[in-house]
């Protein structure tokens, strides 16, 4: 399965965006991705901030998602191997940064049953990988290594920012691994005051507002499984 790539604002893409699409596009053609430590040497893993870049750091955050760990977690455990003695790390936290972001996890919370129903089944019939479980329930599961979250509390705005919110402060800020939460309100209920706040609640790139039509949940299944595809390797 392949993926193009838009930015999602017009003009013309700056450098550094030229830069991530390339790769990008290397990568879904099967093309070794360079380590973490060589292609940015200046950065620490668990840095939430791209020093000493921080205008960069969306591009840096997209690459490590979007390309770097998907590479990673296709590679078996011989081939990890062979690929640290070409790229040996320098000695600080990278080893352990792999090792814990070489294991990944995809939840979905969602309380609209009809939007939940639908994902459901499209996760199902692409036969990707998922955890299903009660918004109450995610608020107390463990987290690990790089997890990506489909986040919906139905018109309860307060709630999901909340949830949104504990989640980025129990896991992400103490560095216990990357979480990636993708939120979902009815657009009816939604506005640009509730998108700045879910914004507010952690690192930008980490929690990403989304708005959808509850009579029409198509779209909704078809991005996530976009999402899921990508985060399982699937080129």
């Amino acid at each position: 399965m392949r993926f193009s790539f838009q930015w999602p604002w017009r003009g013309r893409p700056s450098e550094w965006e030229e830069w991530y699409a390339l790769q990008l596009r290397a990568y879904q053609e099967g093309a070794e991705a360079h380590p973490p430590w060589v292609t940015f040497p200046e950065i620490k893993p668990w840095s939430p901030v791209a020093e000493p870049w921080p205008s960069r750091q969306g591009i840096y955050k997209a690459w490590l998602r979007d390309v770097y760990l998907p590479f990673w977690r296709q590679q078996r455990d011989t081939e990890r191997d062979a690929y640290l003695k070409r790229w040996p790390p320098p000695p600080d936290a990278w080893q352990d940064y792999l090792e814990k972001m070489g294991r990944s996890r995809n939840i979905v919370a969602v309380e609209d049953q009809m939007l939940c129903e639908a994902l459901l089944r499209g996760i199902q019939e692409q036969q990707l990988r998922a955890d299903f479980l009660q918004v109450e329930q995610l608020r107390e599961t463990e987290l690990y290594g790089s997890t990506f979250i489909v986040l919906n509390t139905g018109q309860d705005l307060d709630r999901l920012f909340a949830t949104a919110k504990r989640l980025y402060e129990t896991w992400v800020v103490p560095g216990y691994g990357s979480l990636w939460i993708r939120t979902y309100s009815p657009r009816a209920a939604s506005s640009d005051r509730v998108v700045s706040r879910l914004w507010s609640a952690g690192d930008p790139d980490a929690i990403s507002p989304g708005v959808y039509d509850p009579s029409n949940p198509g779209e909704v299944v078809r991005e996530v499984t976009m999402y899921l595809a990508r985060i399982e390797g699937r080129r």
